[in-house]
């Protein structure tokens, strides 16, 4: 099985069962909502402020999703599992 975190999610989006079988709605809905996540930063970031506003308004907005996504993985007893973060700040 293989599931979809997105930042910005409430959750977690199957999208590939126990057969191998795409579930190609799940994957739709999981990248759209990347897709609004990043807009909105993207729309964030060309408003006014200093950098250093802008930077303490991300800390406080911005939980270690990582931190949430191995909560949920135990609370549900999802493990073993692999996780994937592209962020350096995340994997430290």
């Amino acid at each position: 099985q293989h599931f979809i975190f997105p930042c910005g999610g409430d959750g977690i989006y199957l999208v590939v069962d126990g057969d191998s079988e795409i579930k190609e709605n799940n994957f739709e809905r999981a990248m759209s909502l990347v897709s609004s996540v990043s807009a909105g930063l993207s729309s964030s970031k060309k408003g006014k402020g200093s950098k250093k506003d802008t930077a303490l308004s991300a800390e406080v907005k911005d939980t270690p999703e990582i931190y949430k996504l191995v909560k949920m993985i135990i609370q549900r007893a999802y493990d073993p599992a692999i996780v994937f973060a592209f962020s350096k700040k995340e994997c430290e």
